[in-house]
């Protein structure tokens, strides 16, 4: 163990708490109901399906991206970016619902950006290769320590994943708490390049993707939009420079990383982010520009639980292992270790599938969660959350019941007083236009 590192002198988490969203049962009953669920569409809505869509996990650039390909004329992406249909919306409405986004678009090429498609299982992968099979693909390649902490301050600012309860600030909360998050499942497989893009090559051919290095289009933004305009078909002539293409706005909480999370990162990420620049190499003749990362001297395995049935888990060298006795177990992922843990005999499962399908159980669970404020205020206004919709309340207002409904809110307040919107961006520009005489605020540049 390093100077930086925190001392745990018991297993980090308790046996008690599930280090999983759902039950073996939970996860066998959503992958069954999944693809029963989605009907199939009509002819008039096939005509309008989706010609791109965006995989990359979040704090990889989308939000920048679904902004400035949303200012080209021959491209149309829905307002709120985040359709989340083959993620989250299939729950409540069919494949017509999902396409009606896209109708009146015309000749524009239609793109779906969606951040969470990166959890995406294979059998919802398979679902999305049938609406459209010749569907182009977007990928930006984040480092992965940046993308993992920028990601983990994101899920604490809207208090999803395992910090869905928390009530503390991001600085006080115990360091066992923050670590859950980096080596959770959700964290680790989105930063996986490698088996992210192998499942989705599993239905599309590679002349479907278009896969870069974030920090290269960050570096050069203009001849990044140029090239993947000429990939999905636009015009390259477009003057995307016209806006300034390197603007940062709200980078979430800026709490920069403390020492014992350097280290941690590093020693999750040092083998899983050489095999990546590995992949990106081979399969698409990427050169990488990330700063190597080392495994830190003298780390000492970190005690994580122990399985009821007497395995002691811990995780090693970037690694989770498990030993009882003389036995030894490794997996990349804590889930598939104890998948494989709680049904020692299951042969050739489909550890991936059920993890996968697990995180969208998670997912599902934040969407769900009930309404909560966000910390500090906007230029007057105070900010909600409830999954579903964000709402902006002009703090002289007093108190505003938002359980309502968003009809009821729309009748009874002024909408420059209650402003209601479907992400943070859009609130964020819509209290902009208010108080900035019409100069909304900028988007938003993963930090």
């Amino acid at each position: 163990m390093t100077s930086h590192d925190p001392v745990f002198t018991t297993p980090l988490f308790d046996p008690t708490v599930p280090l999983r969203e759902g039950s073996p049962d939970d996860i066998r009953g959503l992958m069954a109901s999944y693809p029963r669920t989605l009907a199939e569409c009509s002819s008039e809505s096939m005509a309008v399906r989706p010609d791109f869509i965006m995989i990359s996990p979040g704090k990889t650039g989308t939000t920048w991206l679904a902004h400035h390909l949303g200012r080209h004329p021959g491209i149309f992406v829905p307002p709120e970016k985040e359709a989340r249909f083959f993620d989250n919306y299939w729950r409540f409405h069919d494949l017509n619902w999902y396409l009606a986004k896209y109708a009146g678009t015309g000749g524009r090429i239609r793109g779906d950006i969606s951040p969470s498609y990166a959890w995406l299982p294979k059998y919802a992968i398979q679902l999305v290769r049938d609406l459209n099979p010749h569907l182009k693909l977007i990928i930006l390649a984040r480092r992965t320590p940046e993308r993992a902490w920028s990601h983990t301050r994101h899920c604490f600012r809207y208090r999803v994943s395992v910090f869905r309860h928390c009530t503390q600030s991001l600085g006080s909360l115990p360091d066992r708490s923050i670590l859950r998050y980096l080596i959770s499942d959700q964290s680790l497989s989105a930063s996986d390049y490698p088996a992210l893009i192998r499942r989705w090559m599993r239905y599309f051919p590679v002349s479907q993707f278009h896969v870069r290095y974030f920090e290269d289009a960050m570096a050069r933004p203009e001849e990044y939009l140029k090239d993947l305009c000429r990939f999905l078909g636009a015009s390259e002539k477009f003057d995307f420079a016209q806006a300034n293409l390197r603007e940062k706005v709200y980078e979430g909480i800026p709490f920069a990383a403390p020492d014992w999370i350097r280290s941690m990162l590093a020693r999750i990420y040092s083998t899983r982010q050489s095999e990546a620049e590995t992949f990106l190499k081979e399969t698409f003749g990427l050169t990488s520009p990330w700063e190597p990362l080392h495994y830190p001297a003298g780390a000492a395995p970190v005690d994580l639980q122990e399985h009821p049935d007497g395995w002691k888990i811990s995780l090693d060298e970037g690694r989770f292992r498990a030993v009882r006795g003389g036995e030894l177990r490794r997996e990349d992922y804590l889930g598939d270790l104890l998948n494989q843990l709680d049904e020692p005999a299951g042969g050739s499962k489909d550890w991936e599938e059920a993890r996968l399908t697990d995180i969208m159980l998670g997912l599902h669970r934040d969407f769900d969660s009930p309404l909560f404020q966000l910390d500090g205020q906007d230029r007057g206004f105070s900010i909600f959350h409830s999954r579903a919709s964000v709402y902006a309340v002009r703090d002289t207002l007093g108190g505003v019941d938002l359980s309502i409904g968003d009809d009821l809110l729309e009748q009874r307040y002024a909408p420059q007083d209650v402003i209601i919107g479907r992400n943070d961006a859009e609130i964020k520009a819509r209290i902009g236009s208010l108080t900035d005489g019409g100069i909304s605020a900028a988007r938003e540049v993963p930090s």
